[in-house]
């Protein structure tokens, strides 16, 4: 995969930055819907023409907010499609993984090898808990030239990549998912 760093902010950027704003807007809004909740109602009454439906919304929102239960279902929502994108995104990276031989390339002009010995490692460790392959500090600076064409190495920054996308894209999402379930149930 040309750019290891395109790929990983490819597979993870996205879902990281909506995680980390999810989560701070949890912290920050209390147990209201807060702005998400005033955004949903002035949206639902766009296209309501029946006063009915117009008053659907916000009655919904009411008893929601009473029972306390709005954030844990709007919670439920965000990391259930997170969890289905992040499902489909580790199955895609499976598939090509199987079907293509890739090299894994870090590029840079600025920054030294170093920096991705480190981060490779850093990010690997979690993954390395739960059996992902890793590549040794050779294969890490290795990877930077085009001579990278061994099968281990290959098999190593494969296995790293599946088990970063895995631990940093896909658990978390299952973890929340599961989490707000359970608490909009108890609710």
């Amino acid at each position: 995969m040309e750019g290891l760093a395109r790929a990983l902010g490819s597979l993870l950027g996205l879902n990281l930055l909506t995680l980390l704003g999810w989560l701070l807007g949890f912290f920050l809004a209390g147990d209201s819907g807060g702005a998400l909740g005033r955004l949903w109602l002035w949206l639902s009454e766009k296209p309501a023409r029946d006063a009915r439906a117009v008053q659907l919304a916000p009655a919904l929102l009411t008893v929601l907010e009473q029972r306390r239960l709005g954030r844990w279902l709007l919670g439920l929502g965000v990391h259930g499609l997170w969890l289905l994108a992040m499902g489909s995104a580790l199955l895609t990276l499976l598939a090509l993984l199987a079907t293509r031989r890739y090299g894994f390339v870090w590029e840079t002009t600025i920054l030294g090898e170093g920096a991705f010995v480190g981060l490779t490692q850093a990010l690997g460790t979690l993954p390395s808990l739960l059996g992902f392959g890793m590549p040794d500090i050779d294969q890490i600076r290795a990877s930077g030239t085009l001579a990278n064409d061994f099968e281990s190495a290959r098999q190593s920054w494969a296995g790293w990549l599946v088990g970063v996308v895995l631990v940093y894209g896909l658990l978390p999402r299952l973890l929340l998912t599961l989490f707000c379930l359970w608490r909009w149930r108890r609710g």
